[in-house]
């Protein structure tokens, strides 16, 4: 594998060089990479850890009847990155960036592509200092992050999600993007486009449903305007626009966005330092869906169209003491509106492309499709493992935060989520008590040691408790007894930059 690597990379810097020397002068060519090696094990990410039907046992840790289950994973995982920049004359740089990644323990990639495949991560050309002016523009698959990540930064999570996607490092969208930088001001503007064209991998002909049109289409554009002021923070306001018309037959969501974000830290502190950030969201559209599983508990075929109303944001403030060790303390709270499904709007929130993370194990247990994947999806199967997007919505999480670095070369950390969803959750028997359930508390303790400038080992141990949410239409629906148990992740990962 690596030799068939080494030989793209090479194949690749070769063309890209000879195919822009007969029309352009090459300043300087640059070659390199990163390395991430990972061993992964997790416990319990289905957590149910008995269940009962007529008081008769029909789960537990040895699986259905005792067939065996799904509770335990670990794997290791290499993560291979190569990439290829060049600078030529008047103001033209190339970037293509390669990646492989390989799980040790079967013989096919976990993102799905056979083991030996390589990929094209990254891949565009940048126009700088147009016609003397400062604009820029950036054509080809690039990165896009704006802010936190709070609605662009992850171009692949909603449209490729895997059993291991919170280990995949790709984040980039195929996009046009143009940059004016008049200092203090920078106003970008884009357009990405996440999905052309194709079939769904569901419905067609043999089950009951017509094809899915080929014509599918995801559209994201964007408008971006970042302000400087100095001591008064950073600034960014962004208007967006998605068009997503592949949730269904005839049937397109369209979800405008409005950002204001702000971070900075405050000046009359004198000891230490606290830092501030927020961002608010507001969206409105139209929501067409063909069947909506998610936490808006709407279940079903509807291409009845209806209005968005959403709502959501973030605020999170952190200390940092005047001390060699670099302690701190940090407090934030999350809030993503979701849906009353007995009100006409919908008011859940459309995450887009995020790249936020809201706990380690609860970011894929509660994000992989709320109560469609936390209570209809058969306990055993295997919730890491349906391939669905993981965004999370619907909820509110309280979030608090300490470390500090014991040496020069250590940082620990430990992080502490609290998550409850923000409207109730739809209940087969209507029962009130369902209303804003609990969905969880999860620790994530990290500890990262820097061996040299160039290699970084990491160690990460996440405990989940799952809460009342998890046992959503138990009883309602069928009549179980279901006794929940906690999720546990731990990982070790040595990551090499060259």
């Amino acid at each position: 594998m690596s030799h068939k690597l080494l030989t793209v990379v090479c194949a690749l810097a070769l063309v890209l060089v000879s195919s822009i020397g007969a029309t352009a002068a090459v300043q300087n060519v640059k070659v390199g990479g990163d390395i991430e090696i990972m061993g992964v094990y997790q416990n319990s990410y289905d957590m149910y850890n008995e269940i009962e039907l007529a008081n008769v046992t029909i789960y537990d840790n040895n699986g259905w009847a005792g067939l065996g289950g799904n509770t335990v994973h670990d794997f290791l995982l290499t993560i291979t990155r190569l990439y290829v920049s060049a600078s030529l004359t008047d103001n033209v740089e190339a970037y293509v960036r390669v990646i492989n990644q390989r799980d040790w323990d079967l013989n096919y990639a976990p993102f799905g592509a056979v083991a030996d495949d390589v990929n094209i991560d990254l891949s565009y050309l940048t126009l700088s200092e147009m016609y003397g002016y400062p604009c820029s523009l950036t054509i080809g698959r690039q990165e896009l992050l704006y802010g936190e990540g709070f609605l662009v930064g992850d171009g692949v999570r909603g449209i490729d999600a895997s059993q291991n996607y919170q280990y995949d490092p790709r984040k980039a969208f195929d996009a046009i993007k143009a940059v004016w930088d008049y200092e203090p001001h920078q106003v970008d503007v884009f357009i990405a486009k996440a999905l052309e064209g194709g079939n769904l991998p569901f419905g067609g002909p043999g089950v009951g449903v017509p094809a899915v049109p080929t014509d599918i289409d995801n559209d994201l554009y964007g408008v971006n305007w970042n302000y400087d002021g100095g001591v008064y923070g950073l600034w960014d306001f962004a208007l967006l626009y998605n068009r997503n018309n592949t949730v269904g037959w005839d049937a397109e969501n369209q979800t405008w966005a409005i950002s204001i974000r702000g971070e900075g830290n405050i000046p009359s502190v004198s000891v230490g330092t606290l830092a501030l950030k927020g961002e608010i969201v507001r969206e409105w559209g139209i929501v067409e869906q063909f069947a909506n599983l998610g936490t808006t508990g709407v279940f079903g075929s509807s291409n009845d169209a209806e209005r968005l109303a959403a709502w959501g944001g973030y605020i999170e403030g952190e200390y940092t003491f005047d001390n060699p060790y670099f302690p701190y303390f940090g407090l934030g709270y999350i809030y993503m509106s979701g849906d009353n499904y007995n009100t006409d709007p919908i008011e859940q929130f459309n995450p887009l492309f995020e790249d936020e993370k809201y706990g380690e194990i609860a970011d894929v247990l509660y994000g992989m499709g709320g109560i469609a994947g936390a209570a209809v999806t058969a306990p055993g199967a295997g919730a890491v493992g349906l391939g669905v997007d993981t965004s999370i919505t619907n909820a509110q999480i309280w979030k608090l935060a300490f470390g500090l670095n014991p040496t020069e070369n250590t940082a620990i950390d430990l992080t502490f989520y609290s998550l409850s969803a923000a409207q109730e959750v739809f209940s087969a028997s209507g029962d009130s008590d369902d209303h804003k359930l609990f969905i969880g508390s999860e620790y994530d303790l990290t500890f990262n040691y820097n061996y040299s400038e160039d290699v970084t080992f990491g160690l990460l141990y996440a405990l989940f408790i799952p809460g009342k949410y998890f046992e959503w239409g138990a009883d309602d629906v069928a009549g179980l007894d279901i006794n929940l148990s906690n999720a546990q992740e731990v990982m070790g990962s040595v990551k090499v930059t060259f």
